[in-house]
């Protein structure tokens, strides 16, 4: 680690815990790349501090070594304690340092839009999700169990001792990750009452990070103790990083196998047949998408496989969605209008005949004195016309979880301009795109020649996980550049920030990371390949100003930054007509 991030990171520890006693610092833990040091990591640093100033460590850490020697599971259990941990000294540290509050809040934000998806995956992971979206002023909702499990957690913010922190963790343990173990075991007591030469009998080296070490037990607390100070992980490994949240992750090999059923439960079965998928996969997953696939799903909320927490929160949030269109349908309407309006215009004009001398036609009264004296050809036009049929438009959304914060806003927008375009009987598909592990899935909201009927369906958008933009507009160009009209328009929605997890496989060696410059450049490099085969393609950016220049690199000059969406309908719709227009020349 850079000695002045390091020396930074551990001011902080010694600032919350109030003196400056040395203490492990795990470099490789907490640096993920040689630039600024990150909201989530300062956070980590903050905890570390206040694990040593509210709580005894050494306890803790301990407590971990003797539930884990009886056979507890040590991850699951792990990131119990780390969000204990979190909710036991929150409240005394946000009242003591205001600006903790501002930071534990942009690293909750981080957690919640890298891993949402391997968080759902089970009970421990489904309860860091309703406290994180908790202490973010949302609303939790989940299983009974559930919620009672975070009225234990939300307990510690008032009655935070080490012993009641343990007494919590090992409670939430037993009830939600192994319900027979205290059966088997005991309670948090018999746990405590393992003695250190019990725990000495373990060969705790296949526990370890690093193994060959000379005293593996202590080694492996002081692992212990200083994971305990970290936000709670969703377990899954990183070994690499490219910057922001693009990260090279060893997955469990039986869990790629099963990555497909974990893709169709989560996100809803294919809606192609399995033979054209894997005919796109590979055509489409080159270059730099070689390892990776492609899922086409009408959505978890038309075929939900079972009634699990993704199906609640996609509920939930089409339930957001459609108050927020109830809330601005005036404004819809209006933007709906004047973008019909201003496209319809520009159809007329390149509806309007472009009159050409020809051999037959149209006689010119004006040329007849040429009879005899010129080509007969001369004395006659013909109208040479483009109709307004003769388009079809593809709008892609970016559903991955940096637009969180704006799924409402842009599942509006998506049906604004598909609104317009279906008043004005113009083919046109909307489809949004996340990935998944090693899976980009494409989320068809409404095809070409789908009815009103489909209209509602952009409600169901919800975001998650990551984005492979590169990926996702080969796949929407693939369909498109098949259709028969001769105008063709592809419109992105995204926030000018591509980044995508990739699997590292046995054996082989670590792929390229999707993410910062090398993500930016494959995508503007898609969206060239995609223009030079006959495709206008318009970005859609609502992201924020930092990543305008991104945005910019992507697109070029042809996109529209919304800042506001009352003016949503005249950007585009600018934007729009001189696509169009350009088409016409």
């Amino acid at each position: 680690m850079n000695f002045h991030r390091e020396n930074r990171l551990k001011n902080l520890v010694w600032t919350i815990r109030g003196d400056y006693e040395p203490f492990q610092w795990d470099a490789e833990e907490n640096e993920e790349e040689a630039g600024p040091v990150r909201d989530a990591e300062l956070y980590d640093a903050v905890k570390q501090g206040a694990l040593a100033r509210y709580f005894d460590r050494e306890a803790l850490s301990l407590y971990l070594l003797k539930k884990i020697y009886l056979g507890g599971e040590e991850g699951p259990l792990l990131r119990l304690a780390q969000l204990a941990a979190d909710c036991g000294s929150a409240r005394r540290l946000t009242e003591e340092r205001a600006g903790v509050a501002s930071l534990r809040r942009k690293a909750f934000d981080r957690m919640l839009d890298e891993q949402f998806s391997e968080l759902v995956r089970d009970d421990v992971g489904r309860l860091t999700l309703l406290y994180l979206q908790q202490e973010q002023g949302g609303k939790a909702q989940g299983t009974r169990k559930l919620e009672e499990a975070l009225g234990q957690l939300e307990a510690l913010g008032e009655q935070g001792s080490t012993r009641r922190l343990l007494e919590v963790v090992d409670g939430l343990y037993n009830r939600l990750v192994d319900p027979r173990f205290e059966e088997k075991h005991g309670g948090l007591d018999q746990v405590l009452a393992v003695t250190w030469e019990e725990l000495r009998e373990l060969d705790w080296r296949k526990f370890l990070q690093e193994e060959a070490l000379e005293e593996v037990l202590e080694q492996y607390q002081q692992q212990l103790d200083q994971q305990m100070g970290q936000l709670p992980s969703a377990g899954w490994r990183r070994t690499g990083n490219g910057g922001g949240k693009a990260a090279v992750v060893q997955v469990d090999p039986e869990a790629l196998r099963k990555r497909q059923a974990y893709v169709e439960l989560n996100f809803g079965p294919s809606c192609i047949p399995e033979q054209e998928t894997k005919r796109l996969t590979r055509l489409l997953c080159q270059g730099a998408h070689q390892d990776c696939r492609l899922h086409f799903t009408e959505g978890i909320l038309r075929h939900p496989l079972k009634m699990n927490y993704q199906v609640q929160y996609a509920r939930k949030q089409r339930e957001l969605n459609e108050i927020y269109y109830r809330r601005h349908r005036s404004l819809a309407r209006r933007n709906i209008q004047v973008l019909a309006q201003l496209l319809r215009k520009t159809l007329v004009f390149r509806n309007e005949p472009e009159w050409e001398t020809a051999e037959y036609g149209r006689m010119v009264p004006a040329r007849l004195w040429k009879v005899g004296r010129a080509e007969p050809r001369r004395l006659f036009e013909k109208a040479d016309r483009k109709n307004q049929e003769d388009f079809a438009v593809d709008i892609l959304l970016d559903a991955s979880g940096s637009q969180r914060k704006r799924q409402s806003q842009v599942a509006l927008q998506g049906y604004i301009i598909s609104e317009a375009l279906r008043e004005l009987g113009i083919p046109h598909r909307m489809q949004s795109f996340c990935s998944f592990w090693d899976t980009t899935v494409i989320h068809r909201f409404r095809d070409y020649e789908d009815g009103p009927e489909k209209s509602d369906r952009i409600f169901d958008f919800f975001t998650s996980s990551n984005n492979r933009d590169g990926l996702a507009i080969r796949a929407a160009a693939e369909g498109l550049l098949r259709r028969p009209e001769d105008g063709k328009v592809l419109i992105v929605l995204s926030d000018g920030r591509p980044n995508d997890r990739v699997i590292r496989r046995n054996g082989q060696k670590n792929p390229q990371v999707y993410g910062d410059a090398y993500a930016v450049q494959d995508t503007a490099h898609e969206v060239r390949k995609v223009r030079a085969g006959g495709v206008s393609v318009l970005g859609v950016f609502a992201g924020e100003e930092e990543d305008l220049a991104a945005e910019r690199t992507i697109f070029g000059k042809d996109f529209a930054y919304i800042r506001d969406i009352s003016v949503f309908s005249h950007t585009v719709g600018a934007f729009l007509r001189r696509l169009i227009e350009a088409d016409a020349v």
